[in-house]
């Protein structure tokens, strides 16, 4: 009788344990996500990144798949739901926000249930087996970061075309990691973090457990492998260089004082004449700007939205900016054509005709298309008035004219599409500028912006190009092939110049091999896939030397 109380008492004890020990590690992955938040923009302490994902691997690698996932899960609703505030301040909806951020976080779920099966080894592994352990630690971390970088690839791809925004790569910008770009794009510089993340984490882990002298070497291998790719930090010298006006009208006739008296001043003007006036602003500055003589003007997405080629008003304006420049203007407009719409990218030539356009390839779904129209029609009303649909375009992403007495190339991926690394890859093919238009004034003060921006640094590094970012109401701005911002504008404010753009040229490691870097990622991630599930399946026995092998209801969860 003794003995089953004493049993019933250490059940009641071990369960007890184990309620708070998933406590303390959903408490963990939250505060991860928050730390990987606050490394992205506009916070940018990009030393987060590495907390961040230490704390999602604290979470789950001693646990069991369900709750690993769960882990998983609360990590990436809370780092995406932080970071894409811009959301709601586009909708109104705090639903829309949350049914993102938690779509999101579905993804972040799958790497905490194969981090869980990928660390068995480690885990089952005893202070005896020491070259077993070591081996199936450098092994597993591997390959968790491949994992990492395999279930963000799939990220960026589904459902409806994906959405790369987000990525731990671009929130590195300013730290040496991101000196990796050249040589592998994103994938690269993810899992340089993983990795070093996992160091970090390890560190902490044998420091909690009064392993002063492991801890300090596994902390030691993170600092180390964050400060190697400084080497590569190198662009080169530029070959010449182009005066470029950047011009940003503003969108609003005065700054509203916040996202919901911005949205409403939105939603109320009339838009056709709301479209006329961002097309009047970007004439008159840039008729102002004539005297600087530049070489190129560029203007943002959406700088006619009311299809100039159509509506006489506005050709006009475009023609008087034209004459006093006397150069190629490059500007959005839209093309619509019944009960669709493209989203056009194109030079308007000193002679008044047109030269070579681009469609945007990834329209963003719920905001310039719907998706599965019939179903989502049903589930709310609001989605009908998303009309006419935005239809993709096939071409790759590069506009060629001539400026400065010779030809030039501009790759030109438009707005959220500069987080897409294969159509940036591909515009940048033998281009000598890549030139990013975005009109973003919906997002309002939002950190969509500067999230933008940083994307765009990151991708002046990894092609070694400059790049000119021009928004209807900011983030504007030039950056070198270093990832030095050379100008920028602040938001919702008027901001045209005319600035020295570097040209460089040459050819990355990462644009080179673009088409065999994503095979790899693919190979190498459903290699590590079935690694995870051969682990699962046969690492069945309980941890060694860990009391839960002699008694079922000790095991941990």
């Amino acid at each position: 009788m003794g003995q089953n109380s004493r049993s019933t008492q250490q059940d009641a004890r071990v369960n007890h344990q184990n309620v708070v020990r998933g406590a303390y590690r959903l408490v963990l992955a939250a505060l991860g996500g928050a730390c990987l938040s606050l490394a992205a923009q506009p916070h940018g302490w990009w030393f987060l990144v590495f907390i961040g994902v230490a704390f999602l691997w604290l979470a789950v690698w001693r646990a069991r798949a369900w709750a690993a996932g769960a882990y998983g899960f609360v990590w990436g609703l809370t780092y995406y739901y932080l970071t894409f505030d811009w959301a709601y301040v586009a909708t109104g909806i705090v639903a829309a926000r949350i049914a993102l951020a938690g779509l999101e976080a579905v993804f972040a779920a799958v790497i905490g249930v194969m981090w869980s099966w990928i660390f068995m080894p480690v885990r089952q592994a005893t202070r005896t087996d020491r070259h077993v352990h070591t081996v199936s630690l450098i092994v597993s971390v591997l390959a968790a970061a491949v994992l990492f970088v395999g279930v963000e690839t799939l990220r960026f791809r589904i459902p409806f075309g994906g959405l790369p925004w987000g990525s731990i790569a671009f929130s590195l910008v300013d730290s040496p990691l991101v000196y990796l770009a050249p040589f592998g794009s994103t994938p690269l510089v993810t899992f340089a973090a993983v990795v070093v993340s996992i160091a970090v984490g390890w560190g902490i882990f044998r420091l909690s457990h009064g392993q002063v002298t492991s801890s300090l070497a596994a902390l030691s291998i993170a600092l180390v492998l964050v400060v190697i790719p400084w080497v590569f930090n190198d662009a080169g010298e530029p070959t010449s260089s182009l005066n470029v006006a950047i011009v940003q009208p503003n969108v609003a006739e005065q700054a509203a004082a916040n996202d919901s008296e911005l949205r409403h001043m939105i939603q109320t003007r009339d838009f056709a004449q709301h479209s006329l006036d961002v097309t009047r602003r970007l004439s008159e500055a840039t008729v102002r700007l004539a005297q600087d003589k530049p070489d190129l003007v560029l203007w943002p997405e959406s700088a006619s939205e009311d299809d100039f080629r159509t509506n006489r008003d506005a050709a006009s304006l475009i023609r008087a900016a034209s004459e006093s420049v006397h150069v190629p203007i490059l500007l959005g407009t839209q093309k619509f054509d019944g009960d669709t719409r493209r989203n056009d990218y194109v030079v308007w030539l000193p002679d008044g005709t047109l030269g070579s356009l681009y469609s945007k390839q990834h329209p963003v779904p719920f905001g310039e298309y719907l998706p599965m129209p019939q179903v989502m029609g049903k589930i709310s009303a609001q989605f009908q008035q998303i009309k006419p649909d935005m239809i993709a375009g096939s071409k790759p992403a590069q506009l060629q004219l001539t400026a400065a007495g010779r030809q030039i190339r501009v790759a030109t991926p438009i707005c959220f599409e500069v987080a897409f690394d294969d159509v940036v890859t591909q515009g940048a093919q033998g281009a000598d500028l890549i030139v990013v238009p975005t009109s973003n004034y919906v997002f309002g003060y939002s950190g969509e912006a500067a999230q933008q921006f940083a994307i765009s640094r990151f991708r002046a590094i990894e092609h070694r190009r400059s790049v000119a970012q021009v928004s209807t109401a900011g983030i504007s701005g030039v950056v070198d092939a270093r990832g030095v911002v050379l100008v920028s504008s602040g938001l919702f404010q008027e901001a045209s110049r005319v600035q020295a753009v570097p040209i460089y040229s040459g050819v990355t490691f990462a644009d080179s091999t673009a088409r065999q870097r994503s095979i790899a990622v693919w190979v190498l991630a459903g290699i590590s896939v079935v690694a995870a599930i051969g682990i699962r399946i046969t690492c069945r026995r309980p941890l060694r030397h860990h009391p839960s092998q002699h008694h079922p209801s000790r095991r941990r969860g």
